[in-house]
């Protein structure tokens, strides 16, 4: 057999090769359902979004109580851990939005995000968990934002409006003593 032969089998057993594994991964990635980019589906209420995440277990599930935000609409979204809606959920996002101000609560698992802090400049330790204050102003707007990590999960809590009229210290209080209880209920296990 001559050395372009050996050569020509060797290439065709490769390309076969890749061409197979793209076909398996193709069919491996198709769960039978709809694909849906964003990872995410929105739901009508806070409590269709608790049922929604009611095997999401370790994750503190919690809206904007307490959190002032005006007259703003709420919004909720169950992120999922796949490519369709079949997927198990990995975390969720509470949003409230308005022409002035918005605010949010958004929460994942450990894996998708940062994963837990320390101390820092910007950190505050609560009941064993560093809070890493994430706030910062562009342009005409500010965003008052702390992150932490606890029970496996990552949060972020925000809150922002126009720089003229945001209170900032407010806004870190309100959000603060949220972080403060969604550690608290995490750390008894719910």
């Amino acid at each position: 057999m001559s050395k372009k032969t050996v050569f020509t089998v060797i290439a065709a057993a490769l390309v076969g090769a890749v061409i197979g594994a793209c076909v398996c991964a193709a069919i491996l990635n198709n769960n039978g359902g709809v694909k849906f980019p964003n990872a995410s589906m929105e739901v009508g209420s806070f409590p269709e979004l608790k049922e929604q995440l009611a095997e999401l277990e370790g994750a503190v599930v919690t809206d904007l109580e307490g959190i002032e935000h005006g007259e703003a609409a709420q919004k909720y979204t169950v992120l999922l851990d796949g490519r369709t809606r079949k997927a198990k959920p990995n975390g969720y996002t509470v949003m409230a939005e308005s022409n002035d101000e918005s605010c949010m609560i958004r929460c994942c698992r450990t894996q998708e995000g940062h994963g837990p802090f320390g101390p820092g400049e910007n950190n505050t330790e609560y009941n064993g968990v560093f809070i890493k204050n994430a706030s910062n102003e562009s342009g005409e707007r500010a965003n008052c934002a702390l992150e932490f990590s606890v029970g496996g999960f990552d949060y972020r809590l925000a809150k922002s409006g126009d720089k003229a009229g945001f209170d900032s210290e407010a806004a870190y209080e309100q959000l603060f003593e949220k972080a403060q209880s969604i550690i608290d209920a995490a750390k008894v296990g719910k």
